[in-house]
């Protein structure tokens, strides 16, 4: 293994890792100081990962090693893990091995120089390709950093071409674009993802002069320049196959042509053309490149350092078969990794084992949840101070996970591999971190009535339950970060805090709700005896929090009193009124209204769960759930 010319690469959500190194004994190859070996396309996948790489035959670097038309011994070593940063120690090859092999023929060595491909000197620090495009030498288009430090980032097209980054403060946002194009680049954001009505940007630069306007739209034509230029241009460049644009402006602008920055979900609009404008009012169409991202551009969850002694746990689905919703861009539609007492490994390893089939509720998944994750979201990372604690002293309780596919068309040709990577540490933080779940039950009893333009539905959490799980702390508990889910019909979804009948302000309110963007949102609030609500379709909402307190869920239904035929609350929680709404005549306003009574006065059922698998069930009526005072947001400073 020494002494050698090697490289090492990974690819770690999303970004290439690649350095040529060289090495001198039994330890971690040097990183060279002249980088001769150049990343072309870096790709992991359900297979493995995938590094194509470039180099001249001779670098004159003598760190490398010259390739002739000789027998040459070809080193190689993988490792199931990856370093946590660019920098970071590279973990031990767990397997490695030589092969010699002839390189070259005689064709290879007289070969016409100008039939070599040529090569940038500057590495490649991220995909610029799809992975399922190859890239060879030609077409080599590698990007320069951004022109400072950015909390966030993200890739916005499906190819690759389109990179974001952006910081934000109480009242601006930064936005920094580096798209593969010398034409022009258009950016927007807008309510509801289409191209109109947006607000939108547009630069190009040309023979190195930029040219930027702030402007809106009105419909399928040239966006339209506003009377009032509120986006500002800071720094703008034109390389061989790039264009960068560094933009600021408020995040409230107080002008009608432009779009709101607030906690909602935001669709990007991005467009990007090969040629750059005749003038600043000749704007060529766009054509097929353009699209839309979802993004929380306020309270997304940014990466912090991870740390050196930390090492990744992973778990996994078996390839077994799944039928898979046609068209689906990606396979699962959300995954759960429950913590759970008292089952039998051998049945959970069982191909028959099926979550929720088993009649015996103690060998179904517990509830405890540690791991969540929908569609759309992206790596979850705790803050510096609180952890998720894993294998605590005398802990034998099993994970298992759950993953939910949608099918309606029962295709069975597809395999899935998919699962959860756990980055875990010895070094204990000063918190632990629980999650606690409060949502409606998933079953029939969520009733949303067709014919309706719009219906909000409820799940609560009453006093007693949370009063249970933070007794132990007076000072409250800190919650850091929200996951709200729902299905596709939901439009919006509120996470509502209410103490002492007061409503406070949301832990989270997202009026543009994304099903195919349920990412983690960043909060700070401190949380003390009260009660919640969760708003609009399926109701689920994850509140990540820390000191961790010993309540895990906190689960509701409505019985529909007005419905029901016996007043015992136990008898109706036992009623099955699912052929009752099928029958009903939705199209009827009095059936509507007589609906929405029911609903709006009727017995919940609640049910509250502790870490420790010990449940506590009440029933409460929804008038002594809901606040005697609502939450009255501030008023707008554009409009006073």
């Amino acid at each position: 293994m020494f002494p050698a010319d090697v490289v090492v690469g990974w690819v770690k959500q999303g970004r290439i890792f690649f350095q040529d190194r060289h090495s001198t004994g039994h330890t971690e190859p040097l990183v060279d100081a002249s980088q001769d070996w150049f990343v072309l396309h870096g790709e992991e996948n359900g297979i493995g990962t995938i590094i194509k790489t470039i180099r001249k035959l001779d670098t004159k670097d003598s760190d490398d090693v010259m390739i002739t038309n000789g027998t040459i011994n070809v080193i190689y070593a993988y490792s199931d893990y990856e370093p946590q940063t660019e920098d970071g120690k590279l973990r031990h090859h767990s397997q490695r091995g030589y092969k010699s092999l002839v390189l070259l023929t005689e064709s290879d060595m007289t070969m016409n120089s100008h039939h070599r491909p040529s090569i940038s000197q500057t590495p490649l620090p991220y995909i610029t390709k799809s992975p399922s495009t190859e890239i060879n030498a030609q077409q080599y288009c590698p990007l320069g950093k951004p022109t400072e430090k950015y909390e966030y980032q993200s890739v916005i097209d499906s190819d690759g071409k389109y990179l974001l980054f952006w910081n934000v403060n109480k009242t601006h946002i930064t936005f920094e674009t580096h798209v593969e194009t010398k034409g022009y680049v258009g950016f927007g954001l807008s309510h509801n993802g289409n191209m109109y009505p947006a607000d939108v940007i547009i630069g190009w630069v040309k023979d190195g002069v930029p040219y930027f306007k702030d402007r809106h739209t009105v419909g399928h034509s040239p966006p339209v320049v506003d009377v009032s230029q509120d986006w500002h241009l800071l720094y703008a460049k034109e390389d061989n196959c790039h264009t960068v644009l560094k933009m600021t402006r408020k995040l409230d602008t107080c002008d009608n042509d432009d779009f709101k920055i607030s906690d909602n979900t935001v669709k990007i609009i991005y467009s990007f053309h090969a040629e750059d404008p005749a003038d600043e009012y000749n704007i060529p169409y766009h054509g097929m490149t353009r699209g839309t991202r979802s993004l929380l551009l306020l309270s997304k969850i940014s990466p912090p350092t991870i740390p050196n002694d930390s090492k990744d746990i992973y778990i996994l689905n078996r390839n077994f078969e799944v039928l898979v919703d046609k068209g689906h861009e990606t396979l699962v539609h959300h995954v759960l990794v429950h913590k759970c007492p008292g089952i039998d490994r051998n049945l959970i390893d069982s191909p028959n084992y099926v979550c929720y089939d088993n009649p015996d509720l103690m060998k179904r998944p517990c509830g405890h949840i540690i791991v969540v994750w929908a569609v759309g979201a992206e790596a979850f990372y705790y803050p510096e101070q609180a952890g998720l604690p894993i294998a605590e002293p005398g802990d034998n309780d099993l994970f298992i996970m759950e993953t939910h596919y949608n099918n309606p068309q029962l295709r069975s040709d597809f395999v899935d591999n998919s699962g959860v990577r756990l980055t875990v540490t010895p070094t204990l933080r000063r918190y632990d971190a629980g999650i606690l779940e409060i949502s409606a039950f998933v079953d029939k009893s969520q009733v949303i009535p067709p014919h309706q333009p719009k219906f909000v539905t409820t799940g609560f959490c009453p006093q007693a339950c949370m009063h249970e799980g933070l007794r132990r702390e007076p000072n409250g508990v800190q919650v850091f970060a929200v996951q709200q889910h729902a299905h596709l019909l939901a439009r919006g979804i509120r996470t509502r805090l209410i103490r002492k009948g007061v409503e406070q302000e949301p832990l989270a309110d997202d009026a543009h709700y994304d099903f195919n963007y349920q990412d983690f949102r960043r909060v700070n609030r401190t949380l003390k005896d009260g009660g919640f609500s969760t708003t609009e379709e399926m109701c689920v909402s994850f509140l990540f929090h820390y000191p961790r307190i010993n309540a895990m869920n906190c689960i509701s239904k409505p019985l529909y009193d007005h419905l029901q035929t016996d007043s015992d609350p136990k008898q109706m929680y036992r009623a099955d009124l699912t052929d009752m709404f099928l029958h009903m005549d939705w199209k009827n306003s009095t059936v509507v209204n007589q609906f929405h009574e029911s609903l709006a006065s009727s017995t919940y059922f609640m049910l509250c769960g502790s870490i420790f698998h010990q449940y506590r069930s009440n029933f409460t009526n929804a008038h002594n759930e809901y606040p005697r005072v609502r939450y009255m947001a501030p008023g707008d400073e554009c409009r006073t």
